[in-house]
């Protein structure tokens, strides 16, 4: 990823150790849409705005309520198969 969030080396490291360990690396398939709607019912809910928690790097999180709606939904329809 190019603002500054977790690079694409070590997302390919997790999905590795995720395999390895026999975890799986998508989301069921349920629709970016039901995604979206179950995430709106979240606790990081914070005056009607959805916060994500992000990697900056392996180990540094952020949480954050400045993101792109569109990139969300891009990056849902990806781990999920949808996308």
């Amino acid at each position: 990823m190019s603002d500054g969030l977790l690079s694409r080396h070590d997302v390919e490291r997790i999905r590795g150790v995720f395999a390895a360990a026999h975890l799986p690396i998508r989301a069921p398939g349920l629709g970016v849409d039901r995604y979206l709607e179950l995430m709106g019912h979240d606790k990081k809910i914070q005056s009607g705005r959805l916060r994500l928690i992000l990697l900056r790097s392996l180990g540094e999180a952020v949480l954050t309520a400045e993101f792109s709606h569109d990139a969300l939904q891009d990056v849902l329809g990806t781990c999920t198969g949808d996308g």
